[in-house]
């Protein structure tokens, strides 16, 4: 069922597009605040791992996003591009924050005994 377009429900219609465009433009610049805080930060995981350097549980996005929180850096696990690292050593970790913005850190995963 359609409504009449009258001036009120126009007005209305207005209103609700310009909320809508300001949250998009909020979520926007928050997006960018954080892609340029993380971008290129170094965080590191400790888990254990075999002699030739292969985890015995895999790294998740779960672990990563854990990680960055204990640094105050809340990104969420669906953001996180990986599906899981099985090797210790240096990774390289994109982040997709929406909008388009990307940023990369980096991930140390350490072995321990």
């Amino acid at each position: 069922i359609a409504d009449i377009a009258t001036a009120e429900l126009i007005q209305q219609l207005e209103g609700r597009r310009k909320h809508r465009d300001k949250k998009a433009k909020q979520e926007l610049l928050a997006a960018e605040h954080l892609a340029t805080a993380i971008d290129g930060k170094r965080f590191e995981i400790h888990g254990k791992a075999s002699k030739e350097g292969t985890l015995y549980a895999a790294v998740n996005a779960t672990m990563i996003s854990d990680e960055m929180k204990k640094h105050g850096y809340l990104v969420s696990d669906k953001n996180i591009m990986t599906k899981g690292i099985k090797n210790v050593g240096e990774h390289e970790i994109s982040i997709q924050l929406g909008h388009g913005i990307e940023a990369k850190i980096q991930l140390a995963v350490n072995s321990v005994l």
